[in-house]
């Protein structure tokens, strides 16, 4: 496999679901995202959602 980049940027949105996507098409933003970026709808979550922000300092 041939390395595209050497980072990676992972945005996670809490509360959405595979569900949610047809509408997020829709909307100017996200459908840029959308068509500029890969994404996954077969996600398992929790609920309630737990996300905590993990920062790394250079």
């Amino acid at each position: 496999m041939t390395k595209l980049t050497d980072h990676l940027i992972v945005i996670s949105f809490d509360c959405l679901s595979e569900h949610d996507v047809p509408l997020l098409r829709e909307l100017p933003n996200f459908k840029a995202f959308i068509e500029n970026s890969s994404f996954c709808t077969q996600v398992e979550t929790i609920y309630p959602s737990v996300t905590y922000l993990a920062m790394r300092q250079s």
